[in-house]
């Protein structure tokens, strides 16, 4: 019964109810028309007793009782009913199916009890002298206002049954075909109910599999019809705030994954909640494999550990540097706190924002270390200079030799000020230019322009015995700045011939190399230390800080170089080895990239 479907039960419980109602009103019916049927035959057995009372009058009071047979057997051929004559002390006198003399005393009968009180008597019971159910009904005979004779009529109830019968019959064929009646409106009415239910129970499935934009037909009447119209409400509802929440849900996703700050979220037991592409990245672990373990067992740093069991027992935000070890790497992670709180207020975990600040110390101790090396590059040239004017201003430096001696030297620190100086207004105006985008370039082929570069050092490279070599293809162009470029070069060429061998030659190539433009400069020198190339374009770092002083280095040569290549949308590498040579290079984006760029002029 519980699985059955809706139409069945309606069906059911409506078929049940109307087939009660039939019974009872079929049963009902059959007593009515029972009673009814006895009150009609008591009826007429009551003329007929009136009538035989009548006919008898003469023969009761002459007490005659042969005379009295005689006549009841007359007239139980012409009412075809028994006649029973009782007189007052229950006596048979006279009987139409049976012989008085054999008839025992009918004073205890039913039917001649309720008389001798003065009533007429019914009664519907078995007969021992016919031997069959019998109804009876007696009349009193009255003389002188006392009874004194009882007459009484019957007939088989058998008659009374089979007129009975074929009314019973004709109520049970029409109570059967009403119930047939019933079943089919019954399952018609079951359909027109249960239909649209069952189209509605297929259309919540439908919003329970994520399908809220589909529409129940709203059926006709007003409770089904004000049930699809809410369900199709509530559908676009929830159709709107899952849109919403989905949104909302992607905005917060893009929004932790385009921060460059690792978040991670953690539960009251360490769980891991959430956490982002950066922070995933932090601690060198795959973000798939992440959420939903223990902390402990993604991240071993203590210093994390114990910053995070600080923030569960907090009430405050906190804020700490640490240092993580991730490999062989030293990094400095700064590391921002708070408890994660629910609607009512109650801490839930805790939220973690990291940012690695290592590249930013970095920079801070470059910056600082930029600044004591301007200082001390301009310091000294200032000292010389300003101890070399106060000897001047000594009246005992007399000797015209000694002061244009000192007074060269004055001249020459003046210069390196000069050099310096202007390296440095080169560097920054490069540098604003190549944030700027400020920078304009042309497409050129790159051969004409090397060319340029190295004549100017063509009769310095002959008077120390170099010899510069260029390979170049006519056919490679660049998008360049054609000044810049040439400064580059010329930094590079100059640092070769400065540093180089000057029994080798200088080497100046040109070739592509996966979609790029490579620029080489090849010297054959003593080669530089490999604990030096990672920083050797830093502003004023030397490998041989003497040497290249006296050489008239500012240390911001490659410096310059390397922001120009920067500028150009490229960079710059050195590879070196100690005793062979170096081979400082140039990448330039190739014509076709640089012509798509989205860079100003470039």
């Amino acid at each position: 019964m519980r699985n059955q479907s809706l139409t069945w039960k309606l069906f059911l419980t409506y078929f049940s109810v109307a087939v009660v109602a039939i019974a009872g009103l079929t049963f009902m019916t059959a007593g009515i028309l029972k009673k009814f049927y006895f009150h009609e035959t008591t009826s007429a057995l009551t003329a007929k007793a009136r009538l035989v009372e009548e006919q008898i009058r003469p023969f009761l009071d002459q007490s005659n009782q042969e005379s009295l047979q005689a006549k009841c057997d007359l007239l139980t051929k012409l009412s075809e009913t028994r006649i029973t004559v009782v007189g007052k002390a229950g006596t048979v006198l006279a009987d139409t199916d049976e012989k008085t003399g054999q008839m025992e005393n009918h004073a205890d009968r039913p039917e001649i009890i309720k008389v001798m009180a003065g009533k007429i008597g019914i009664s519907t019971r078995f007969s021992y002298t016919l031997h069959t159910n019998m109804i009876y009904l007696a009349i009193p005979h009255f003389s002188n206002s006392e009874v004194t004779h009882i007459i009484r009529v019957s007939i088989p109830t058998t008659e009374f049954s089979l007129a009975l019968k074929s009314v019973y019959n004709q109520i049970y064929i029409f109570s059967a075909l009403l119930a047939l009646v019933v079943a089919i409106v019954s399952w018609l009415v079951a359909q027109y109910i249960s239909r649209p239910l069952a189209a509605m129970q297929k259309g919540a499935e439908q919003f329970a599999q994520g399908e809220l934009r589909h529409k129940l037909t709203v059926p006709s009447g007003k409770e089904l019809g004000g049930l699809a119209q809410s369900m199709n409400a509530m559908a676009k509802q929830l159709d709107e705030r899952f849109r919403l929440i989905a949104r909302q849900h992607n905005e917060l996703v893009t929004m932790l994954e385009s921060m460059v700050e690792g978040v991670l979220a953690v539960d009251q037991n360490d769980k891991i909640i959430n956490i982002n592409q950066s922070a995933a990245a932090l601690f060198d672990k795959p973000i798939e494999t992440i959420r939903g373990r223990k902390i402990q067992e993604v991240i071993r740093h203590p210093e994390i550990l114990d910053f995070l069991n600080r923030i569960l027992e907090a009430d405050h935000t906190l804020e700490a540097d640490l240092n993580f070890y991730q490999g062989e790497e030293d990094k400095i992670i700064r590391v921002q706190g708070s408890a994660l709180i629910d609607e009512s207020q109650k801490k839930i975990g805790a939220l973690l924002v990291m940012h690695d600040i290592t590249q930013q110390r970095r920079l801070e101790n470059m910056r600082k270390e930029f600044v004591a090396n301007v200082s001390h590059e301009l310091k000294t040239p200032l000292t010389v200079i300003q101890g070399f004017v106060e000897t001047l201003e000594d009246d005992e430096v007399r000797q015209p030799q000694k002061q244009k001696e000192f007074l060269g030297i004055i001249n020459k620190h003046i210069k390196r000020l000069n050099t310096i100086i202007e390296d440095l207004m080169n560097l920054s105006r490069i540098e604003q230019s190549e944030f700027a985008f400020a920078i304009h370039m042309q497409t050129r082929a790159l051969k004409p322009v090397l060319q340029t570069a190295m004549q100017i050092f063509t009769e310095q490279g002959k008077s120390k015995q170099y010899r510069l070599r260029l390979e170049c293809p006519e056919d490679i162009q660049g998008r360049i700045n054609q000044p810049l470029f040439e400064q580059a070069i010329t930094n590079l060429i100059d640092n070769a011939i400065k540093y180089g061998n000057p029994e080798k030659e200088v080497v100046l190539r040109v070739v592509t190399k996966n979609g790029t433009v490579v620029i080489q400069v090849i010297d054959q020198g003593p080669g530089i230390p490999a604990v030096h190339l990672p920083r050797l374009f830093e502003r004023f770092y030397r490998v041989d800080k003497a040497r290249s002083r006296d050489m008239g280095g500012t240390g911001l040569g490659l410096a310059i170089v390397k922001h120009i290549a920067i500028a150009h949308q490229g960079w710059v590498e050195v590879e070196s080895t100690e005793g062979v040579g170096s081979i400082f290079s140039i990448y330039l984006p190739a014509i076709q990239a640089a012509e798509n760029s989205n860079y100003p002029g470039g």
